[in-house]
């Protein structure tokens, strides 16, 4: 909450969507053995908390809010920078943040402005 306070009120950043869902793998069916009973298997996805735009960045950031870190999170975190972040010919390239505090971000802001 205090990452978005700090966002909304800062007058080089436009806040674009809130926990934007990134599908990284589709949803697919696999025959188990020894039954060859059909079972789908869900997609994988990755929700950063915010998509930002700031004044001076050509691209759009995912910025992801860290306090703690769920198990998953590094391998979901690699899988989008992978996909989204790369240097694939992507029309809608995102930069990735990843802030752990207040103060780190008023900071980085402050970097950017510069």
């Amino acid at each position: 909450m205090e990452h978005y306070k700090i966002l909304k009120e800062h007058p080089d950043v436009e806040i674009v969507a809130l926990q934007k869902t990134f599908v990284l793998f589709p949803s697919f069916e696999v025959q188990r053995f020894p039954g060859l009973k059909t079972r789908k298997v869900r997609e994988m996805s990755y929700t950063p908390d915010f998509i930002i735009r700031v004044k001076g960045v050509d691209k759009p950031i995912a910025m992801e809010s860290k306090g703690y870190a769920r198990k998953d999170y590094m391998m979901r975190k690699k899988l989008f920078m992978r996909e989204w972040a790369s240097l694939r010919k992507r029309a809608n390239r995102y930069i990735f943040y990843e802030c752990k505090s207040k103060q780190q971000l008023k900071d980085d802001l402050k970097k950017v402005n510069k």
